[in-house]
């Protein structure tokens, strides 16, 4: 899993799709996460619309390790997530068959890696 995957100043790197993220997983749950991430100092880089970024997020994001910019999706939205972090990527399902999928390679971390840091240079800091 992610928590137990990251070591200590890592980062992550997060296409976020999941609108009221606390629907699909409890409160406590990602409470937990969050503190857990932050105890080994693991930043996280957000990219999602600013109607799926929970507020409290934004207004937290200093204190939890966490920066946000906002992307204008032309298509609709998506509702999973993708995180990208060391050699992993991890495909995150919340509505359909809730389930996530981890592929662990160097090349295509890389590839997603160079995919989100374009996107997030393009996006500036908004």
């Amino acid at each position: 899993d992610i928590e137990s995957s990251l070591n200590p100043s890592d980062t992550i790197l997060t296409f976020i799709g999941a609108q009221n993220l606390h629907t699909f997983i409890p409160k406590d749950v990602v409470d937990h996460y969050v503190s857990e991430r932050i105890k080994k100092k693991v930043k996280n880089y957000i990219i999602g619309s600013k109607d799926q970024i929970p507020e409290d997020w934004q207004v937290s994001a200093e204190k939890e390790l966490r920066e946000i910019r906002f992307a204008n999706f032309k298509y609709p939205n998506f509702s999973g997530d993708l995180k990208i972090f060391g050699n992993k990527i991890a495909f995150l399902s919340y509505k359909e068959n809730y389930f996530g999928l981890v592929i662990e390679s160097a090349e295509l971390s890389t590839l997603h890696k160079n995919m989100f840091y374009a996107l997030w240079d393009m996006l500036g800091n908004k």
